[in-house]
């Protein structure tokens, strides 16, 4: 092996080496967080179904990431008896976090450079974002794996027609949609990040149809047998109600996220541009766009976290400005400067948005309970459902009390909870889909997250089930517990 050939091997390594210490930096604490209310849903109410048939047909709300829970449910069968279960869940999702990362840094390093590569990877680990969503018991890793495995075998399929890459990409693509349907705008993406190689005279190449209709052909097969189902979501109205909002987290999110490796990468962009002037290829910053049209068509618009599925793009759009950034410092001294100052940038600029993410959710959210990128509340450091459930369970001893939970209080996360820590289901009453609670008998206590004293939820309980005093027993990080007097 050449000397050149050596130092490539040992910077591979090296880099190699950086994106695995960053990843297990990002989602270090985060594994060891409790469930909040989405998590919930998906154990309690998808993901304990007696079958994968009966996970797969129950999609009443969009919550059930059908794929993910299915995987979850297998996972599940395993769960050693050492490991907290919510830690155990949330591993499935690291272990679908580091396969997608793996993937790019296997991958993208070929075609954009390792140390391009690198950075954006290093950029994506040291987000607050990822540190959110590759702990998340969701299906959103999940969705980046299958994104950027259709995404190869997209590629490979527009530049070798080979069958088998066809076929990945119709299997990767129905395993995105049915992990969470709206991942079609992401495969959208892929389509137009493809576009270029075939132009307007191409478009109706057969290897181009196939590219596009592929996706849409997966969803229609998914979920043509749950269409019901689907027909009764689209009618529901969950979401923002300020599009400015949605857009606002989706973009300061991403940017926040990538800020040293993007002005970095638009550096290279501008210098890909003056050497070679291919304006065709600037097709795929369309690709920036697409929150655009999903958020202000929609009324309410979209959760930001639905656009998660589109950073893979992005982030394909990063590596390659990095990519002409450094084939225009020319040598390798430079480029590894560059690297090491960029490294360097991208660490302490992720230290910085962790150490300032509550100003930062403020600036950029405003109102801290609606966070999908920065500060939510279930990252806070007084948000312990468990520790609740177990000062419950104290005081109520060997009294089977009913307690009423509030929906703000998360009751699907306190019925697990309470079920791990021995406390019967039948204890908690809260209102549902199927109906709300009519009464409550007497002694009964009242469980309420502390920011809704200060909206006088305590006044409407007691109005509502005809409660003549409420007396507070005791607080526990965000919730407080009432006791219903006479």
């Amino acid at each position: 092996m050449t000397d050149g050939g050596k130092m490539r091997r040992r910077m591979r390594w090296i880099a190699a080496a950086v994106v695995t210490g960053v990843f297990i930096l990002g989602i270090r604490d985060a594994l060891f967080r409790e469930l909040w209310f989405d998590e919930a849903l998906t154990v309690g109410q998808f993901m304990e179904l007696p079958t994968v048939g009966a996970v797969y047909r129950n999609y009443t709300i969009p919550n059930n990431h059908i794929i993910y829970t299915v995987g979850l449910k297998l996972w599940n069968y395993f769960t050693p008896a050492w490991l907290a279960p919510d830690c155990y869940w949330r591993l499935f999702t690291v272990l679908t976090a580091a396969a997608a990362v793996g993937i790019i840094f296997g991958r993208w390093r070929k075609r954009y450079g390792t140390m391009a590569t690198a950075l954006v990877l290093s950029a994506l680990c040291c987000s607050l974002p990822f540190e959110i969503y590759a702990t998340a018991v969701r299906g959103y890793m999940l969705s980046m794996l299958w994104i950027v495995l259709a995404l190869e075998c997209a590629r490979n399929w527009v530049f070798g027609s080979d069958w088998r890459a066809g076929t990945g990409y119709f299997l990767f693509c129905l395993a995105a949609v049915g992990t969470i349907p709206s991942n079609l705008l992401a495969l959208a993406g892929i389509v137009i990040f493809f576009f270029p190689y075939f132009g307007f005279r191409k478009i109706f190449d057969w290897k181009f149809v196939y590219l596009a209709l592929i996706p849409l052909t997966a969803t229609v097969l998914f979920y043509l047998p749950l269409s019901r189902n689907v027909a009764r979501i689209l009618k529901s109205h969950e979401g923002w109600d300020c599009p400015a909002a949605v857009l606002r987290a989706v973009y300061s999110g991403f940017a926040l996220a990538f800020l040293p490796v993007a002005l970095a990468s638009l550096a290279g962009g501008v210098i890909y541009l003056r050497r070679k002037g291919k304006p065709k290829f600037l097709w795929p910053l369309l690709i920036l766009l697409f929150p655009l049209p999903a958020v202000l068509l929609r009324s309410p618009a979209p959760f930001p976290r639905v656009f998660l599925a589109l950073w893979p793009l992005w982030m394909l759009l990063l590596a390659a400005g990095l990519r002409h950034l450094m084939a225009g410092l020319r040598t390798l001294p430079r480029q590894l400067l560059a690297g090491g100052i960029l490294l360097a940038a991208t660490a302490g600029w992720g230290t910085a948005c962790h150490h300032y993410r509550a100003p930062a959710a403020e600036v950029f959210h405003g109102n801290g309970n609606l966070d999908d990128f920065f500060n939510p509340y279930y990252m806070h450091s007084e948000y312990h459902p468990w520790n609740l459930v177990q000062k419950i369970k104290t005081a109520a001893g060997n009294r089977p009390i009913p307690v009423y939970v509030s929906f703000n209080a998360e009751p699907y996360v306190i019925v697990l909870y309470g079920r791990m820590a021995g406390i019967s289901p039948a204890r908690w009453r809260f209102d549902n889909p199927r109906g709300k609670v009519a009464g409550l008998p007497p002694g009964a206590w009242i469980l309420l997250k502390t920011e809704e004293l200060k909206r006088g939820e305590p006044e409407n309980i007691r109005a509502r089930f005809g409660i003549k005093a409420l007396e507070p027993m005791f607080t526990e990080g965000v919730y407080t517990v009432f006791q219903t007097g006479n």
